[in-house]
Order: structure tokens, then C-alpha cells, then sequence
């Protein structure tokens, strides 16, 4: 909220109340845009552990990327799907938590409706992906198990 309040020239006072501004359009200006940068710094690290999960899962990285990995000395960025997956949960969670709050703002209007709107589309767009990523590593699974069966038989 500082650093908000800084760029968009929104004069505050803080007191044992919390933030109290002069203005209240810059209020609700400044938790729109302060909620909305949380949303996007969440966003990031979703797309970061997205991106993870489909370049260096350890199911499905291939092996001259994970060769190059080891010339590097950047193996740590191959995961297993537990380390991915929690990660990815954590992550979403806290997105859900700034999209209920921002919900809960918007009704009270003290944040913009697009901000919202921008929050809840996002939440939904990043479960979509990481429910997608996790079936796909399922169906890669279950592949690999029936070829398991086939080659018994």
C-alpha cells in the first residue's frame, strides 16, 4: 500500500487506526491497485511452478535438457510431482485467499469491480492449468502402467 500510495501520489497518515488517507477516491484507488499487484506477484509464481512442472517435471524432462541442467550445475530446477504440486497448491491457495478478499472488497466497494474480475479469472485460469498438468502427469502414469501389464503378459 506504501509503495502504491507513492506512485500514484495518494497522501496518507498512519496511526494506531491504520492507513487513513485525505481522499477516498485514492482509497479505494490504492487497494484496487495494491490488491491487484498481489494478484499479479501470485500470478508469477504460478506461471514460475507451471512452467517447472512442464519443462523439468522429472517424469517427462528430456534427457539432453537435463544434461544440459547437470552441465550447468542447475539440476535443482528438476522436481519431482510432490515438490511441484505443493508448491503449485500453496501458491493457489493464496490466490484464493486474494480473490476472496477482493470479492469481499468489491462488494463493500472499496476496491474496483475489474480488479476482481481480473482476480477471479485469473484463480480460475491458474486451477484450469494445474488440474490439467496434474491429469496429463496421471495419464502418463496410467500409460506407463498398462504397458507395464502388457510386457508381463
Amino acid at each position: 500500500m506504501i509503495l502504491v500510495s507513492y506512485f500514484i501520489g495518494a497522501k496518507f497518515t498512519f496511526s494506531a487506526k491504520g492507513f487513513i488517507f485525505h481522499d477516498p477516491n485514492n482509497y479505494v484507488k490504492v487497494n484496487s491497485y495494491s490488491t491487484l499487484a498481489m494478484v499479479v506477484i501470485l500470478g508469477l509464481g504460478l506461471i514460475y511452478i507451471l512452467a517447472k512442472a512442464l519443462y523439468f517435471h522429472d517424469t517427462h524432462i528430456s534427457p539432453k535438457l537435463t544434461t544440459k541442467l547437470f552441465h550447468h550445475k542447475m539440476t535443482t530446477l528438476i522436481q519431482n510431482s510432490f515438490e511441484l504440486y505443493s508448491q503449485g497448491v500453496i501458491w493457489l491457495v493464496y490466490l484464493y485467499l486474494i480473490t476472496i478478499v477482493a470479492v469481499i472488497l468489491g462488494i463493500f466497494g472499496v476496491i474496483y469491480s475489474w480488479v476482481t474480475i481480473v482476480s477471479g479469472s485469473f484463480c480460475a485460469i491458474a486451477t484450469l492449468l494445474l488440474i490439467l498438468d496434474i491429469e496429463n502427469e496421471l495419464d502418463e502414469i496410467d500409460e506407463g502402467y498398462k504397458e507395464e501389464i502388457e510386457n508381463e503378459s
